[in-house]
């Protein structure tokens, strides 16, 4: 029943399991409903709800298994791999958004994370991300995987080589802007630069809304500060509030570093030249607590 506390209303009607093969309908669809009507149920002792299986859900389920078919395959061409990725992405975030957690979506994320390393060990280095994403893509499909790989590339040299490290950074690259309603803002660091007002509040609210769906992943402790946190950059940017520096632990960091580094060169391009003058611009951001190791592992990269 967690998952129904993130809506308001949900986009398909909801129904409670009477006996294995009878439903009894119980939240109507597109209809606003209170956490009241979820209390009662519990009363109840109902345990789970379900949503009604349409074309779009047994459409997301085929592409889960076409997926899970894909990843477990060799790797043989990189291109090929990180397009898969960026499918398994989308394929996420539609799900997410439309299902909700699940069993099927824990198992598809931990499949993910293990081909995710897979194409690392490919790449061989981080500069030869870039040659697989154009500039100027607001497609958020297409940019989680753009940050992941960076994700992955930085904690493996900073030595988090733990499994769980790597599928926190994943997830949080496929999930921190899975809730905007426009995907042209997901590379938006600074809320100033934003004149209209509903842009604005979508913008403010994502982060937050995504933390609190991370938050039912138990298995995955941190995975919902480091969403809530990834627009947390140390200076006058910051929102939706600012935050003490020492309060941001690590692996935030990394990600706010990332985020921050991959939405500046999504905008102004990701030619050598480009992605040194950006990693230049951050220096007097970044060189302090929890950030400072990350960003210079970054510099570090940046001049190989």
């Amino acid at each position: 029943l967690n998952t129904f506390y993130l809506y308001t209303s949900m986009p398909y009607d909801t129904y409670i399991m009477v006996t294995e093969e009878r439903f009894m309908k119980c939240l109507p669809k597109s209809v606003i409903y209170t956490q009241a009507e979820i209390r009662r149920l519990r009363e109840k002792n109902v345990r789970y709800l379900y949503l009604e299986k349409n074309n779009h859900i047994s459409f997301l389920e085929k592409s889960i298994r076409l997926m899970t078919k894909e990843l477990n395959k060799k790797i043989s061409d990189t291109g090929l791999a990180i397009k898969i990725l960026i499918s398994c992405a989308t394929l996420s975030q539609d799900y997410i958004k439309t299902v909700g957690p699940s069993n099927t979506l824990v198992s598809l994320l931990s499949l993910i994370t293990s081909y995710h390393t897979q194409v690392i060990y490919t790449l061989e280095k981080m500069s030869n991300i870039h040659r697989y994403f154009p500039s100027k893509n607001y497609d958020i499909g297409v940019l989680a995987i753009y940050k992941s790989l960076h994700c992955e590339f930085l904690a493996n040299k900073l030595s988090w080589n733990h499994s769980a490290t790597k599928e926190k950074l994943l997830f949080s690259s496929i999930l921190h802007d899975a809730f905007l309603e426009k995907e042209e803002n997901s590379c938006v660091i600074d809320l100033s630069t934003i004149e209209n007002e509903k842009d604005k509040a979508d913008i403010l609210k994502h982060a937050k809304q995504a933390g609190k769906f991370a938050h039912q992943f138990t298995h995955l402790p941190e995975t919902d500060f480091i969403i809530t946190q990834h627009h947390l950059i140390p200076d006058e940017r910051s929102f939706p509030e600012k935050v003490a520096v020492s309060k941001i632990n690590q692996i935030s960091a990394l990600f706010i570093i990332v985020n921050h580094f991959i939405s500046e060169i999504n905008v102004k391009g990701n030619d050598v030249k480009k992605i040194k003058s950006v990693v230049k611009s951050m220096e007097s951001t970044y060189t302090q607590s929890s950030f400072k190791q990350v960003y210079l592992q970054l510099k570090r990269i940046v001049r190989a």
